[in-house]
């Protein structure tokens, strides 16, 4: 497993075993409607949770249909490497668009919640 220091460089790019931690892990992703606005919840193997807000005014349903997509792509990777998140998703897994990008705004927010929660300093 690779540990994403920065993007620009795959120079920066090392393994887990070479930086000597084991990042935490992401176990679930969970979305919810509380009309008229959806919820995400993201849930990580050290038990930290972290919520946010897709939001795209008149298409809860879709936004978080979108976030669901993106469930395969967040299960099994370290919360705390939001740069890898924001920047591989929407090349990877659906094209652009106000959807995509209220879903990938509401994981960023859950994403961001669990780093603030996180005792261990990650870097991003």
């Amino acid at each position: 497993t690779e540990l994403f220091i920065g993007l620009k460089n795959k120079a920066h790019i090392i393994t887990e075993k070479q930086k000597g931690i084991h990042p935490m892990k992401i176990v679930e992703v969970n979305t919810y409607t509380v009309r008229p606005l959806g919820f995400v919840e993201i849930v990580t193997d050290e038990g930290l949770t972290g919520w946010g807000e897709p939001v795209l005014e008149g298409h809860c349903a879709t936004v978080l249909a979108c976030v669901q997509e993106m469930k395969p792509y967040l299960i099994g990777k370290d919360p705390c490497a939001l740069g890898l998140f924001r920047c591989a998703v929407p090349r990877r897994v659906l094209p652009r668009g106000g959807v995509l990008m209220s879903a990938i705004a509401g994981i960023d927010q859950a994403l961001w919640d669990i780093k603030a929660s996180s005792s261990t300093p990650r870097s991003t």
